[in-house]
């Protein structure tokens, strides 16, 4: 009969969680959201700007290109990211002198710190990355 009683008392004990540890752990997954979701976010917009900012000066260096390559002829069409605007390099258009020509990057989801080039901002919502007459890149912090 002591088997009986064995198996009896087995299932009047429930196995589950006390009130105490699921306290605890919703206490530590709060602690670890609220640390972690602020760094993945801050991650988030590093990325963003830095993706943007290479956007406008890989198509700088295409328009840099093609002033060296084309001095004759219709030039090429670039679409500015920011607008989706043509601007044209090179060909006859750009003259002995040269001439500047801005592109400018997608706005920032967040403003923050950006590098462009060799210039460093603390807190841009965009950037213009010109090209000079001389073929040079210069970028330039904007706050829009």
């Amino acid at each position: 009969m002591s088997g009986l009683q064995d198996i009896a008392d087995s299932e009047s004990h429930q196995r589950g969680f006390t009130l105490v540890e699921v306290i605890v752990t919703v206490a530590i997954l709060g602690v670890l959201s609220a640390v972690s979701i602020p760094m993945f976010l801050g991650v988030r917009d590093r990325s963003d700007r830095t993706a943007k900012v290479a956007e406008a000066v890989a198509v700088a260096r295409e328009c840099v290109a093609a002033n060296q390559e084309t001095r004759d002829g219709p030039g090429v069409t670039l679409l500015n990211p920011r607008n989706g605007r043509e601007r044209v390099c090179g060909g006859a258009q750009q003259g002995r002198r040269g001439r500047r020509v801005n592109f400018r990057s997608k706005r920032f989801s967040s403003r923050g710190p950006v590098k462009c080039l060799d210039s460093t901002f603390a807190n841009a919502g965009s950037v213009v990355v010109r090209v000079e007459r001389d073929n040079s890149l210069r970028c330039i912090r904007r706050n829009r």
